[in-house]
């Protein structure tokens, strides 16, 4: 079986930190904590291509999802279809972002 058939996945863990923090007239929390991610898979073959990224914001259990795939069996064109989607409670920064999940189709020639 081929290095194809498998996941390629790749995670980062990130902590931001305010200095000099002021609740009163800032949004964020002094620390937050977040996951930041991709998984991909060639799927069938290798000119179509399934993607997932990702952000976890763990302080207030918010998320950001952008599924996609990817058709490249022509040369030099790359076709992609996907979403972008919030979720989140109304009073998280992603949470703000519920009602503006998108989905898109993205058409490349390369010359």
């Amino acid at each position: 079986m081929s290095l194809n058939a498998f996941l390629k996945d790749s995670r980062a863990l990130l902590h931001r930190r305010i200095f000099d923090y002021t609740p009163d007239i800032l949004y964020f929390e002094k620390d937050t904590y977040s996951i930041l991610g991709e998984i991909s898979r060639d799927l069938f073959s290798q000119w179509l291509e399934g993607r997932l990224n990702y952000s976890i914001f763990l302080n207030d259990n918010a998320l950001y999802l952008s599924p996609s795939i990817k058709h490249t069996w022509v040369p030099n064109l790359d076709i992609t279809v996907g979403a972008n989607l919030f979720y989140g409670d109304d009073d998280t920064w992603l949470g703000r972002f519920n009602n503006d999940s998108q989905f898109f189709v993205d058409v490349s020639y390369h010359f």
